[in-house]
């Protein structure tokens, strides 16, 4: 009884802590809201100015994985090794043990996808700045005021459809002007985006305003 009180805690805080509203737009990748749908997923840093979207697909790495498999061993001995080695510090020394010992076949590195950019190209403040992360619906939303009108950002990411979606709403007609960007870490990368074609060895921008 007193071991699920504990974990009832611990999942209450974890769920608190993952549906608070930061009062402003995060500087750093750790301060970014994530979402995903098991295979695709996405950073969202909720910028007002510009926003960004740190996108991963669970495809992509740096290469295909060794055909050969071995026995994994790992004795009480060699985990306490493991750890004495991380405790003083020799982390390549404790890595070569793990990936020689623990794993079945040699693995790749995992890979970003790339960073779609979102320039707002409506200029003045913005008040009454609010973003919420919704885990359970693996919905972002960030929510603002600029010159008086209220915007609105949704991205999720569906399962069943397979998609990370962006939804953009204002209370204004004529109220979102936007520029895309995006860029990768892959040179040979391109994807389309709408009706804008988007390599990755160079950036391309698209400009979209609400009729």
């Amino acid at each position: 009884m007193y071991m699920r009180t504990i974990s009832y805690l611990i999942s209450f805080l974890l769920l608190a802590a993952c549906t608070g509203t930061p009062s402003k737009a995060p500087l750093t990748w750790d301060e970014a809201l994530p979402i995903g749908n098991g295979r695709a997923g996405a950073m969202v840093f909720g910028g007002v100015e510009k926003e960004q979207l740190q996108l991963n697909e669970n495809t992509l790495y740096s290469g295909e994985p060794s055909v050969v498999f071995k026995d994994v061993k790992i004795t009480p001995e060699m985990f306490d090794k493991v750890v004495g080695l991380m405790k003083a510090g020799k982390y390549k020394t404790a890595s070569d043990l793990v990936c020689k010992n623990w794993l079945g076949r040699l693995h790749q590195y995992y890979q970003p996808f790339g960073d779609l950019h979102i320039q707002n190209n409506k200029p003045g403040d913005a008040a009454g700045y609010k973003r919420a992360l919704n885990i359970s619906d693996a919905v972002a939303t960030t929510v603002y005021k600029q010159n008086g009108v209220k915007y609105e950002r949704e991205v999720f990411a569906s399962h069943p459809d397979n998609v990370i979606v962006m939804h953009l709403k204002s209370d204004t007609p004529n109220g979102i002007d936007i520029s895309l960007d995006f860029t990768s870490p892959h040179p040979t990368g391109s994807r389309l985006c709408g009706t804008a074609y988007i390599r990755a060895n160079r950036t391309m921008g698209r400009s979209i305003q609400t009729p």
